[in-house]
């Protein structure tokens, strides 16, 4: 039986994903310290902590055959008369039909705030609002990943062709994708204590999207 879990991307990440650019994540290993070590175990990369705050493994919590994504979304009803949920095919994205208080049958709809304009929200009398990604219900994911493999490693450790397949810009030269990827980390992570000039452990999550 296949296991999932969920993971949060933010809105250019997603497009990344989306425009099949980015093929790989790096996530904090929690709970790692100065005396953490990479070992092999039972045919997979781990790292093993060795301290007075214990000792043993260190699970990645993305370590599931696949992943299903987060992201920020707003829920639509056919009470704000949006024609596009009304079509065969819809192309936003997932639907579920319900029945009012009354027995009236009505539907609801994410919108992803990573395709759509600011301005699509709040400018009418619809109440929706974007919501933060970490609210995400399962049923409203559109993306689906399925996990190839998982390996850990320092963060300073990424080379040229880990930067593009972290959505970097095909643009760049080596020097240039290290810098932005250095840049992009700090954006998430300086402010949680673990900047790119600490060089942290980090899980490198390689995944394949799974075509809807």
């Amino acid at each position: 039986m296949k296991t999932e879990t969920p993971i949060l991307f933010q809105a250019d990440m997603i497009r990344a994903i989306l425009s099949g650019t980015k093929t790989q994540t790096r996530r904090i290993v929690k709970g790692q310290c100065k005396h953490c070590i990479i070992e092999e175990y039972d045919g997979k990369q781990m790292i093993c902590r060795h301290c007075e705050h214990g000792s043993g493994y260190i699970k990645c919590r993305y370590d599931a055959d696949e992943l299903w994504v987060k992201e920020t979304f707003a829920i639509e009803s056919n009470e704000n008369l949006q024609d596009v949920y009304t079509k065969p095919r819809n192309p936003l994205g997932p639907v579920i039909w319900n029945k009012d208080v009354y027995g009236s049958d009505f539907f609801v709809c994410p919108r992803y705030r990573a395709n759509e304009p600011e301005t699509i929200l709040g400018d009418d009398e619809s109440g929706m609002k974007w919501k933060p990604s970490r609210f995400m219900p399962r049923w409203a994911s559109r993306i689906q990943l399925a996990v190839k493999k998982i390996r850990v490693e320092r963060v300073q450790d990424i080379t040229p062709f880990d930067c593009l397949a972290e959505g970097m810009s095909a643009t760049l030269n080596e020097i240039g994708l290290r810098y932005a990827y250095g840049q992009l980390w700090n954006q998430i992570n300086e402010k949680r204590g673990f900047s790119w000039d600490s060089n942290p452990f980090v899980f490198v999550i390689e995944f394949e999207r799974i075509k809807p």
